[in-house]
């Protein structure tokens, strides 16, 4: 496929995936969760108003967990095992860090 058309494609359907995103979840919460109307309207009017904010921040703080927490945490995992020749890895603490500290190279 033609690049130009495949990042045309990409914006069509990255912008309408949001722009679907946000309209459907605000007919979510304002239809089916916080209805505003019968005798606590006001209540869920204002629950609305609390839950909306985070319902915009869900997909950024969605892509920072994937794209920036989730390999920290993996690499410290990593760190803490030594592969096996089988393939596998076998838990070892905190040897690998002693055995960094201990190179000359390393200092």
């Amino acid at each position: 496929m033609n690049p130009a058309i495949q990042g045309v494609l990409t914006i069509i359907v990255g912008v309408g995936g949001c722009i679907s995103y946000y309209y459907l979840s605000n007919q979510f919460l304002d239809k089916v969760l916080f209805p505003a109307r019968g005798p606590n309207a006001g209540r869920n009017i204002n629950l609305a108003n609390i839950v909306r904010p985070w319902l915009f921040l869900f997909p950024a703080l969605l892509a920072l967990g994937l794209y920036l927490a989730y390999p920290v945490v993996e690499t410290l995992r990593l760190s803490l095992t030594e592969r096996l020749p089988g393939g596998g890895s076998a838990f070892v603490g905190l040897d690998n860090y002693n055995q960094m500290f201990a190179e000359p190279k390393f200092w």
